[in-house]
């Protein structure tokens, strides 16, 4: 049971490919598929799938001890390798930034980035007097997405190059040598010199392509061809297909090995290091180097299981510091360490100084509260007597506009009496009112309506002293009246006396409209230059008798017959 402990708390190992993701922890391991959208991002339901798989694997680990060693795809992966001048571990990362913004395309705060100095851990240096560096860069949009999903699990994750981990499981050897990880749809590329990575690169070629290319030239299934390939292998037809099927993949290999960085494209590796489920079979090896030719293929062997692959099994070694080649961490500034793992159990040192800088807060925060507050009680109080000094200049400013509205005209008021007291069609042309009320009307109306009208003003209560200065034709059927008035508001408000006086006036108007009409001329008198007044408002309109009709002379008698005798 200890040992089982011991071996859990080294943490989760995590190897996210392009189509799947494994995991191991312990003897115990799990495997899940990867769906990704058009872009090449993780779909929402493989982000779940990922979570469900990964928590039973956490649950129950003390805190401290949920470590994820993660590995990436080489998809999207860039390698850099610079010689700088000795320098200090942030000055030697900030001179990385400069170097990848002039070598990638993208700036260095879109990237995550880890390097690593080769040599000894206090500065190697050549004889040139600069260190040699190695970089991994990757966009920090691919690696985000990886760091939540592994965060959202409980996990401390540290994120590594998967065929860097995958190199670790090989043979050591000295000088140039190659990994070739080949999976079920994809295979990545990695070479290395005396473990420095020097170039990596991903080939859209897997496994599933030898049962295809078998099937097709043997004219059955893929299942058939599979099952063929893992018990017929020495078939010579079997071999044929072989070395049909792995054509482009040879073709990749040599190409790989012409791009080399400059200075080192002399120095080809002579070892290919084959691990992924699809280099299993031992006929796939010989079929890729008899087309390659000088070049020597190793199948590694390893231990078969779920959640058991080279990159597992090679980031299990890391952490053990059993492995032929040193870990490069994205994003990690102390990736130059003496080969330790990123995201170890830190030590108990700066958790102290943590703590004794929390404790001084507190007790900061407890007694010293006036030397933090009384800049401020200052500000308040300085506020509050410019506010007291301020205050009779307002009692002031609100007496004078108290006054000014006490005093201002009731136009709306009178406005509103007058459209009540108005005739059906009658048009307001103008009012004015001025400070001491003295009101001016200038209204187009029908003909006999003006007295309707005055009247109705003076029964409202609201205007004394209504003159009729002038009136005169406006257009056919219409004339325009001109009033004067003095505006006398009652003390009681606009809605209680407007409410009982007009319906005192619409009672009225019922009387009005018995009225005869005046006469048409007498509708339209003659422009008046003086002002003339009219009849008392409650009297009722001057009535105009009409012109009695001429007398006819009698008619003559007809003459008797005696007369016309």
């Amino acid at each position: 049971m200890k040992g089982k402990r011991s071996e859990e708390s080294r943490g989760v190992f995590i190897d996210f490919g392009l189509s799947s993701m494994k995991a191991l922890v312990g003897e115990r391991g799990i495997e899940t598929a990867l769906v990704r959208t058009a872009e090449g991002r993780l779909t929402e339901e493989t982000r779940q799938a990922v979570r469900a798989a990964l928590q039973p694997l956490v649950r129950g680990y003390p805190r401290p001890s949920r470590i994820a060693h993660c590995a990436l795809p080489a998809r999207g992966v860039s390698v850099r390798r610079f010689l700088l001048p000795p320098a200090p571990r942030d000055a030697t990362r900030r001179l990385l930034g400069l170097q990848l913004e002039q070598s990638l395309p993208a700036p260095p705060r879109e990237l995550a980035f880890g390097y690593r100095i080769f040599g000894s851990p206090n500065g190697p240096v050549r004889g040139n007097g600069r260190q040699d560096v190695v970089v991994l860069a990757v966009r920090r949009s691919l690696y985000g997405e990886y760091l939540e999903l592994v965060a959202a699990c409980g996990l401390r994750p540290a994120f590594t190059l998967g065929t860097l981990a995958a190199s670790s499981v090989c043979p050591v050897a000295a000088g140039v040598a190659a990994v070739l990880d080949v999976g079920r749809s994809h295979t990545e590329w990695l070479c290395l010199e005396d473990g420095r990575p020097l170039q990596v690169r991903t080939l859209a070629w897997g496994g599933v392509r030898l049962a295809e290319a078998l099937a097709a030239r043997l004219g059955v299934a893929r299942e058939e061809a599979e099952r063929r390939l893992r018990a017929e292998a020495a078939a010579p037809e079997v071999q044929q297909a072989l070395r049909e099927a792995v054509a482009p993949l040879a073709r990749f290999v040599a190409e790989s090995m012409q791009g080399l960085p400059e200075g080192e494209a002399g120095a080809r590796p002579r070892t290919l290091h084959l691990v992924g489920g699809a280099a299993r079979p031992a006929s796939f090896g010989a079929a890729l180097a008899a087309v390659l030719g000088d070049v020597r293929c190793e199948t590694v062997a390893l231990e078969h299981g779920p959640g058991r692959s080279a990159v597992t099994l090679g980031l299990k070694r890391m952490v053990e510091h059993r492995g032929s080649v040193e870990p490069i961490h994205f994003g990690d500034p102390d990736a130059n360490g003496a080969g330790s793992f990123a995201y170890q159990r830190r030590r108990l040192g700066p958790w102290l100084a943590a703590a004794a800088g929390l404790l001084l807060i507190l007790l900061a925060v407890r007694y010293l509260p006036a030397f933090w507050t009384v800049g401020s009680l200052r500000a308040a109080v300085a506020s509050l007597r410019q506010e007291l000094a301020a205050r009779p200049r307002l009692d002031r400013e609100l007496r004078f506009i108290e006054h000014l509205e006490a005093r201002r005209p009731k136009v709306l008021e009178a406005l509103t009496v007058v459209a009540l007291a108005a005739p059906k069609d009658a048009v307001l042309e103008a009012f004015s009112l001025n400070e001491r009320g003295a009101a001016t009307l200038q209204v187009r109306l029908k003909p006999n309506e003006h007295h309707r009208f005055r009247a109705r003003l003076a029964r409202s209560g609201w205007f004394s002293g209504i003159v009729l200065e002038d009136l005169k034709p406006a257009k056919p059927r219409h004339v325009s009246a001109r009033l004067t008035a003095t505006l006398t508001p009652p003390p009681g408000g606009l809605t209680a006396q407007v409410e009982a006086r007009m319906q005192a006036v619409e009672d009225a108007a019922g009387a009005d409209e018995k009225d005869e009409p005046v006469a048409p001329e007498a509708a339209a008198p003659a422009a008046s230059t003086g002002a003339t007044e009219e009849p008392p408002p409650d009297g009722p309109p001057p009535e105009v008798k009409p012109k009695a009709p001429p007398e006819a002379a009698p008619p003559e008698s007809a003459p008797s017959p005696a007369e016309k005798g």
